[in-house]
């Protein structure tokens, strides 16, 4: 089985801006049917199997619920992490992936190894989405980067010369494609906010510079916030004490402009973002949490379409 973009995606580099943009106007369209009460069942007589080695909930959800509305039917991959002392044979990835491709036309899997992830595709008939593959610099989570994309342009009606301060750490998959999605748009400028050696990789670094994007690192977050267009909370180890150099309060947000907007890929953890933000206007975090169902619907509409 092929689609448009090649057999899988599991990388934001596998994304051109063109493919990006193509989904993102997929997506707005189908928000506003879905909506409207027309959906065409793109996803009809077709079965997604849900791979999931780490657990999720949003991800997770919002792909079910996507399949659902477009008429689809799940498969669920149970049992990743057994109960102690239950006796279960540890299957080789490869034969798994040629097993499921016995039964689904479409994986969606989510693994805590980006080599085993890439394993998994090689070795599956069935076209692959990622739902959060890798930890640290390998990590990957297009279809997250994607809906937070398409939650910006929803809001600001652009993608092109924004500026976005990313907070936290910032080597977590989701801060990550994120950055490496605004990339492939003009003349972005990031400005880093990041405790100790969790900043962006060394050749992300490279390759957001070599597309045009300009990037600043701060220990003060703060003197960015009159100037940015985004906030974007990677979030922090709630395992680690940090001090409040990476907590983002009300008062804090009295700092930004009146259009610019803050976004979590969630969940929140301790005081990454106080509770009392929640009620500003430029909060999106839930809204880009609710837009992952039409963007998923139609990453899974694009990756079940016959070639063109």
């Amino acid at each position: 089985m092929s689609n448009i973009f090649g057999k899988d995606m599991l990388r934001m580099s596998d994304l051109t801006r063109s493919d990006i943009d193509r989904i993102l106007g997929l997506a707005s369209g189908i928000k506003h049917n879905h909506g409207a009460g027309r959906l065409s069942l793109t996803a009809k007589g077709k079965f997604v199997a849900f791979v999931f080695f780490s657990p999720s909930t949003r991800t997770e959800m919002s792909f079910k619920r996507a399949l659902g509305a477009l008429g689809g039917e799940g498969l669920n991959f149970s049992d990743v992490n057994p109960s102690p002392g239950q006796r279960r044979p540890v299957e080789p990835i490869r034969d798994l992936a040629r097993v499921i491709d016995g039964y689904a036309d479409l994986v969606v899997l989510r693994h805590p190894s980006a080599s085993s992830a890439a394993e998994y595709a090689e070795h599956s008939s069935a076209p692959v989405v990622s739902a959060g593959t890798g930890v640290g610099h390998d990590a990957e989570h297009p279809t997250q980067a994607l809906t937070d994309l398409f939650t910006i342009q929803s809001r600001l009606g652009r993608l092109d010369g924004l500026c976005a301060l990313l907070l936290g750490e910032l080597d977590q998959r989701s801060a990550r494609s994120f950055a490496l999605g605004l990339s492939r748009y003009d003349s972005p400028h990031l400005i880093l906010c990041h405790p100790g050696e969790h900043g962006l990789g060394r050749d992300d670094v490279r390759l957001i510079e070599s597309r045009g994007g300009r990037i600043d690192v701060l220990k003060d977050y703060r003197d960015a916030l009159p100037r940015v267009d985004i906030v974007y909370h990677a979030g922090i180890d709630p395992n680690v004490e940090y001090d409040n150099s990476y907590s983002l309060t009300a008062p804090d947000v009295t700092l930004m402009r009146p259009n610019a907007l803050i976004l979590h890929p969630l969940p929140r953890r301790r005081k990454e973002i106080a509770f009392d933000v929640d009620n500003d206007r430029r909060a999106i975090y839930f809204e880009q949490s609710a837009n992952g169902v039409p963007v998923r619907m139609a990453v899974l509409t694009e990756m079940l379409a016959p070639n063109e």
